[in-house]
């Protein structure tokens, strides 16, 4: 890091990878822009961001669902400064049977998952392009999105849209200056699990990931300028195996590992 600080936004910052992402970045010298709805959350990691790292750190707590929330965030966050990482993590999960789950809840996840994260990147993505200087713009999505998951449907339809999408505009700016990364973690142990309502295998278990060691491994991706990373070996083989497999095999498969704890 060069003596002055450059600002990064992560997005979903009050729990889980969001929270792990700004305590790593505060390490590597970073000042942060913290947004989520809960607000005390928010201000607690900031203050504990500015006490161990004398990181600059602003909070702009909101729901990203709401358009106008993220015309706010966005001219909160470029006041006065320049953003040279953004990191679009905020999403949910659910899991359930389509039919017979409301369909507010996944219109809520579509809001979210594919359009606030859409926006973002283009307001953002624009505002670091015209700046100039080296930025990254990174996507969170999941391994979910190599394959139809069953009972997961929804949620990994959003990240099949966050890596495909993710993968297009790399190769659209292919600049130096502004890299956009898509990150693919496995399962993961944070809240992100009871708030998807799901119930793990005790063999789906052992392949969980810590969820400092995911935001280690895809920042140093991030910063080496990788387009797309998985994270973790198991899943790293897990979703080089799908390239193999039929579609309907790999639901099959998917079906198989979603299957809740007895």
């Amino acid at each position: 890091m060069s003596a002055v600080r450059r600002w990064a936004l992560v997005t979903g910052a009050s729990s889980g990878l969001g929270t792990d992402y700004a305590r790593q970045l505060a390490e590597r010298g970073w000042n942060l822009v913290l947004t989520a709805r809960r607000r005390d959350r928010l201000e607690a990691l900031a203050a504990e961001l500015q006490s161990a790292h004398s990181a600059e750190v602003l909070v702009v707590d909101g729901d990203l669902g709401d358009e106008g929330f993220r015309d706010r965030l966005v001219a909160e966050a470029t006041n006065g400064r320049k953003l040279h990482m953004v990191i679009n993590n905020a999403g949910f999960g659910w899991q359930g049977d389509f039919l017979d789950t409301a369909w507010s809840r996944w219109s809520t996840m579509l809001s979210l998952n594919i359009v606030a994260l859409t926006d973002l990147a283009w307001r953002f993505g624009r505002h670091m392009r015209d700046h100039g200087e080296s930025a990254h713009l990174v996507n969170v999505a999941s391994i979910g999105a190599w394959q139809p998951v069953p009972t997961f449907a929804v949620y990994a339809a959003t990240k099949s849209y966050v890596r495909d999408f993710s993968e297009a505009i790399a190769f659209e700016l292919a600049s130096p200056a502004l890299r956009v990364t898509c990150v693919c973690p496995g399962g993961t142990k944070t809240e992100f699990m009871d708030a998807a309502g799901m119930k793990l295998s005790k063999l789906s278990e052992l392949g969980l990931q810590t969820s400092p060691a995911v935001v280690r491994e895809s920042l140093d991706a991030v910063l080496g300028g990788r387009r797309l990373i998985v994270t973790g070996w198991l899943n790293k083989l897990m979703t080089f195996g799908t390239r193999f497999a039929p579609r309907w095999l790999a639901a099959r498969l998917a079906a198989l590992s979603m299957k809740p704890a007895a």
